[in-house]
């Protein structure tokens, strides 16, 4: 290599080396640019507490049951017979009509022959009485004349005499009367009307099966009144008056049919512990046996705030808002209605955080910009960083 091309070599080495320098100098010594500051904290929206009186709602679900409803119930034995109407589910019928006639020949021998019986010892007592008690002799002759073995027996002549009552007793006729009298009453049974006006929502024999005594029958009910039967705990006992309003709607129906408590069970029931109520409805779109579910309105009202349920920590705790940290209180919870509850000890005006997860008693938080003021259903669904003030109490 030629001597001047390797100095030519050399000087380039060292300019490019010295210019790298010179770059990675300028590199290091310009100014790190800052980054900007980022604040952490949790943002929350603030609920301002405004107290008032709020009536108690117990929520409730249970069946409806018709107010006049009955089993019927064979107490003679003996074949059906058909009647005008048949005896079946659905079929309608108006107060004192014929529902079951039950074959009743049997029974209606038995007590002519009991009527014979007694107009025979009647007849045997008419001598006597002409000679003894020519009064009475003639009350007890138009009685015998009278008297039919096709219809009911007429009660017995009044008897004025001591001797007279022994030798009428003596004949047997009060014996004879009285088993007539329970033949009587026997035998309207094989006859079945109806107690009131209404319909036959189940039945379990036809005509011509053998009925039997004892057998139940159908069951018979007035559509027109109903009652719901629901089951409250302990504590809503207290807030729960007579003649309550209770509003309640059937499963897909928004309909709302109202209600007023009209007894209360004071025995509890050692199963559940809980108390049964009974809630009178008079609609004409319900039916027996349908569910339905709703709340009475009580005559009873409690000093609070009505929050979202999802503001509480465990069921029975809050996030209180003081100085920009938020710090956990215990609250008494009176009452629940749906997605609300009612608490009796919140300070008027207290902030309250409407976040509650993933956040600690005493941690640093910030607020979002003052916006309108947020009612407790706004605070149960608006979204986070949106900053409410007021609570409004109640619905």
């Amino acid at each position: 290599m030629k001597p001047s091309l390797k100095s030519t070599l050399i000087i380039a080495t060292v300019v490019i080396i010295s210019v790298g320098i010179s770059v990675l100098l300028y590199t290091f010594s310009s100014p790190t640019e800052r980054k900007s500051f980022v604040d952490k904290r949790p943002m929350i929206d603030i609920l301002e507490i405004r107290n008032s009186s709020i009536p108690i709602q117990v929520p409730i679900i249970g069946k409806l049951t018709a107010k006049n409803k009955i089993s019927i119930y064979a107490e003679v034995s003996g074949v059906l017979e058909g009647s005008q109407k048949e005896f079946l589910a659905g079929q309608h019928y108006r107060a004192g009509e014929v529902m079951l006639k039950i074959k009743a020949d049997e029974a209606e021998l038995s007590l002519k022959s009991k009527r014979s019986d007694l107009l025979t010892a009647i007849a045997t007592l008419l001598p006597e009485l002409k000679l003894a008690y020519p009064t009475s002799y003639q009350a007890w002759s138009s009685y015998i004349t009278q008297c039919n073995i096709e219809q009911k027996l007429a009660p017995l002549p009044t008897i004025h005499e001591e001797r007279e009552r022994f030798m009428v007793a003596g004949k047997g006729i009060p014996k004879h009367f009285y088993e007539i009298k329970a033949l009587e009453a026997r035998l309207d049974k094989y006859l079945i009307t109806a107690p009131f006006e209404g319909t036959l929502i189940s039945h379990s024999i036809r005509t011509g099966d053998l009925v039997r005594s004892g057998q139940e029958l159908g069951v018979f009910i007035d559509p027109r009144e109903y009652e719901l039967e629901a089951k409250i705990s302990i504590d809503d006992m207290a807030s729960i008056r007579i003649k309550d309003r209770v509003k309640l709607e059937a499963d897909r129906s928004s309909k709302v049919l109202p209600g007023s408590v009209e007894r209360i069970n004071q025995g509890i029931d050692p199963k559940t512990q809980m108390f049964s109520i009974f809630i009178s409805i008079f609609d004409k779109s319900i039916y027996e046996g349908m569910y339905l579910s709703g709340k009475i309105i009580t005559s009873t009202s409690q000093l609070g705030v009505r929050i979202p349920r999802t503001m509480l920590i465990d069921g029975n705790s809050i996030l209180k808002y003081e100085d920009g940290h938020v710090f956990q209180q215990t609250v008494n919870v009176v009452a629940e209605q749906g997605e609300y509850v009612i608490v009796t000890d919140l300070a008027e005006g207290a902030q309250v955080s409407t976040r509650v997860q993933n956040l600690r008693s005493g941690q640093e938080v910030r607020t979002a910009d003052a916006g309108t003021p947020m009612t407790t259903e706004q605070a149960k669904s608006a979204p986070e960083g949106k900053r409410g003030k007021k609570s409004d109490g109640q619905e």
